[in-house]
């Protein structure tokens, strides 16, 4: 079983595009993706596409952990180093599971040093959306 999805595309604050332009905005995102989802986590190396909007459709039905990424525009240059710098870090320290805790830490980290602010929403039963909300910052 994979535990991680890890998506590179372009978008905007209102979906993202595929390689032949074709636009997917958030409600047809979720449909394709929800049914795989549970228990795992949802990387997105997009620009200003991680927010509520995609966080509402995706948490609560599909049971995702989290939905991780950048939630303004970010180079291609940075967003591949970020993500390796990222899943090195993760990866060092356990190639078993990644801990809310850790990766939090090390999202704050990467945050900095590449100048990006990174939304992470993760899976709460205590709220009633269904989701919280942090946002790492440069």
């Amino acid at each position: 079983m994979y535990r991680y999805l890890h998506i590179s595309a372009h978008a905007d604050v209102e979906g993202m595009c595929t390689t032949n332009q074709d636009e997917i905005d958030f409600d047809e995102l979720a449909k394709i993706l929800n049914p795989h989802l549970k228990g795992r986590r949802l990387f997105l190396s997009a620009c200003s596409m991680v927010h509520e909007d995609l966080a509402k459709e995706i948490i609560p039905v599909s049971g995702c952990y989290s939905v991780i990424g950048p939630n303004e525009d970010i180079r291609f240059t940075d967003a591949a180093i970020l993500w390796s710098a990222l899943y090195h870090l993760m990866f060092t320290h356990n190639m078993n599971s990644m801990r809310s805790y850790e990766l939090k830490r090390h999202l704050q980290n990467t945050s900095r040093m590449f100048e990006v602010d990174i939304s992470y929403f993760s899976k709460s039963k205590k709220r009633e959306c269904g989701y919280t909300r942090d946002i790492l910052k440069k």
